[in-house]
């Protein structure tokens, strides 16, 4: 059993290394997102308001968006969400293709910022959708259940040798190990 274990965790950690690699660099950026401009855009300065009587519609908000010409959002079939933001009384509207993010003004309706949004690729990739739906569908799982094997696996090879040592000090005897 000690050395199936063993040839199981090597070959196992060997095939998810690239995968593992991934997941870890996006993970460290999606983590810690906030502390970086390139990474997620910051947060306009807007125009205060004193009522949701004062904040435009969401309509506006995505003309106002439109209006820019970026290819990958002229339309509301190009658009993924639109975030309204009260407290900085920001609409953000974010593309399904080409991670971008345009942030309008809830009184004016004028466009403050329009951006690329690192975060949204990152975490695409995280997610392995950025390569293909069938990697997200299939491929992550597969590593998940990857990663569980390393850890039962890895669970073993530590306890093994210590059940052992704990075996032959209160016997003095030591059984015969696996072939």
């Amino acid at each position: 059993m000690y050395r199936g274990a063993r040839q199981t965790h090597k070959w196992i950690g060997i095939t998810l290394a690239l995968f593992l690699a991934v997941l870890a660099v996006t993970g460290f950026f999606l983590a810690t997102k906030k502390r970086f401009a390139w990474m997620q855009p910051p947060v306009a300065e807007a125009v205060a308001i004193l009522s949701a009587g004062e904040i435009v519609s969401v309509e506006r908000a995505l003309e106002a968006a439109y209006a820019l010409g970026h290819d990958n959002l002229q339309k509301l079939e190009h658009v993924d969400r639109v975030d309204y933001r009260p407290k900085d009384n920001i609409f953000k509207v974010i593309s399904n293709e080409g991670y971008i993010e345009v942030q309008v003004d809830g009184k004016t309706g004028k466009v403050l910022s329009s951006s690329f949004r690192n975060d949204q690729l990152m975490e695409d990739i995280h997610d392995m959708s950025f390569f293909a739906d069938l990697a997200h569908a299939w491929l992550l799982p597969a590593v998940a259940i990857g990663l569980a094997t390393l850890a039962i696996t890895g669970i073993t090879l530590f306890l093994t040798p210590v059940y052992r040592r704990w075996q032959f000090r209160k016997t003095g005897v030591v059984k015969k190990r696996d072939p």
